[in-house]
């Protein structure tokens, strides 16, 4: 009888061990089994964005080659929003310009581009299809806007209504230049950019142009190398450039 009992308590004990065991593994497993599931859903989900983006891109690249291509047509390509958008494209080192200057659509490969640049090159082809300056309308419309602007700001207005549209979008761009920025923080940025008009005018050479604007500085910045080396970035980006306009 004793021994009837004892193995009645062994075996019972044996039994709560093995549902122990059984419940710790079932709840082992499905941890297991939901980290698979949650790590293949983010796979699939990370690949499905990449896909949409890479069908975006591509579609939207024969948009943008459209647009490139009558803007080359019409004399436009590589100004205003067309200039900031291959400016974008070499920024982000996507190299997927063929000789033309258009997007090489057969260079956007899901399985050689990474999201960052599928990322990249969709906001750079986004900026470009939102813009104003896509169209020859637009750029026509702007450009009429700017030499308004332009003829306001300058001591020479009539002479501003001549400017070819390429010397006014060369000449507006001064306004969103950090060098240009920072040169106005010492001398008002009227004065600059009416110097830079009257350089083109006269065909005033750099040594001049330089001297020119240092009358305007307090004395204290007369030598600062970085002031002279700002006024001669300005003249080899604006002044220079008209002159080879």
């Amino acid at each position: 009888m004793a021994k009837s009992k004892k193995f009645r308590r062994i075996a019972s004990r044996a039994s709560r061990n093995v549902k122990s065991f059984s419940r710790g593994l079932s709840r082992t497993s499905v941890t297991s089994n939901v980290k698979y599931i949650t790590r293949n859903a983010l796979k699939l989900s990370r690949t499905s964005t990449k896909r949409s983006k890479y069908t975006k891109a591509r579609f939207k690249a024969k948009q943008v080659n459209d647009r490139l291509s009558q803007l080359k047509r019409w004399g436009h390509y590589d100004t205003w929003s067309s200039k900031q958008l291959i400016a974008r494209l070499e920024q982000n080192k996507l190299n997927i310009l063929n000789e033309e200057g258009l997007i090489d659509v057969s260079k956007i490969n899901i399985d050689k581009m990474n999201m960052t640049a599928l990322t990249n090159m969709n906001k750079a082809i986004d900026t470009f299809l939102n813009s104003k300056t896509k169209t020859i309308q637009g750029i026509n419309a702007t450009i009429n806007k700017k030499r308004s602007n332009l003829v306001k700001k300058s001591n020479n207005p009539q002479w501003v209504k001549t400017l070819t549209n390429k010397e006014v979008e060369t000449l507006y761009r001064i306004y969103d230049d950090e060098e240009f920025k920072n040169l106005s923080e010492k001398i008002k940025y009227e004065t600059i950019w009416n110097k830079v008009i009257t350089a083109k005018q006269t065909n005033t050479n750099k040594e001049d142009f330089i001297e020119d604007l240092q009358a305007y500085l307090d004395p204290r910045h007369m030598n600062d190398a970085d002031v002279l080396e700002q006024m001669n970035t300005i003249y080899d980006k604006y002044v220079q450039a008209l002159e080879n306009n």
